[in-house]
């Protein structure tokens, strides 16, 4: 996540992390979306702040009819380049190993992650 996050925000960006992992995606309604953008922001700024959060994630965002925002993993995600260190940075965080590790299962086990969180236990 970006440096300067706030507490809240990081908790609400933890929750719609844990809902892409189980379900592929999260649906964040208006009142859930004022704590990604707090301090009454404008649309324009709102927009800049949940497409910094989606960036950093790693995630797209749309934005749905009824108001709400629909996150998903950028198509990607399903693998991970172990060539790619700030990607293998993160992942290794993620998945709760070190960087070797994570470089030693993916030379065995192939870079998908499914199969990776299986046999992690994750």
């Amino acid at each position: 996540m970006p440096p300067a996050i706030s507490q809240g925000i990081a908790a609400q960006v933890d929750k719609i992390r844990a809902e892409i992992r189980r379900h592929g995606e999260s649906r964040v309604g208006r009142d859930e979306l004022s704590l990604l953008c707090p301090n009454e922001v404008s649309d324009a700024q709102g927009l800049n702040g949940i497409s910094e959060i989606a960036e950093w994630e790693r995630w797209t965002f749309e934005y749905l009819p009824d108001g709400n925002v629909r996150f998903s993993n950028l198509p990607h995600q399903d693998r991970i380049n172990i060539y790619d260190k700030s990607e293998r940075k993160r992942w290794a965080k993620e998945l709760g190993v070190s960087e070797d590790h994570l470089r030693d299962i993916v030379r065995l086990h192939g870079a998908l992650v499914k199969n990776l969180r299986r046999l992690l236990g994750k």
